[in-house]
């Protein structure tokens, strides 16, 4: 997918790169995930005399808003084929998660010390999400 990412404040670029789409099943099963690891936590930490009553709350409500955060990612940027355009260094292994609300993506590279921003188009977002 056709990626404009901007370097220095100069003009945006762009760049062809992988994106995976979520469908809503997918993102269902990722924050069902995420809600059970928050609520196994909660459930031995009961086991966990005086703390527990701090801990049990916390992670009960941990758990609903981790999980409705991960049901709002629609999908991951793969950046670990992009060479940072001042240093020409690898983000080896790096996915970024893409969220409905926030198509601007902030990425920064650690062997220059420079801010590379990703700007994903919507219109191409939607096409690869509807044809997921």
């Amino acid at each position: 997918m056709k990626i404009s990412f901007y370097f220095d404040e100069k003009s945006p670029q762009e760049i062809d790169l992988p994106v995976k789409t979520l469908n809503s099943k997918q993102r269902l099963k990722h924050s069902f995930k995420v809600f059970g690891y928050f609520l196994g936590a909660a459930i031995v930490s009961v086991f966990i005399p005086i703390l527990h009553f701090i801990l049990v709350p916390t992670l009960i409500i941990l758990a609903f808003i981790f999980s409705i955060k991960k049901f709002k990612q629609i999908g991951s940027l793969d950046i670990s084929q992009f060479k940072c355009p001042n240093c020409e260094h690898f983000f080896n292994d790096k996915t970024i998660p893409i969220h409905a609300s926030n198509t601007t993506l902030s990425v920064y590279c650690f062997n220059c010390r420079k801010n590379i921003l990703f700007v994903i188009n919507e219109t191409s977002l939607n096409a690869a999400t509807t044809t997921n």
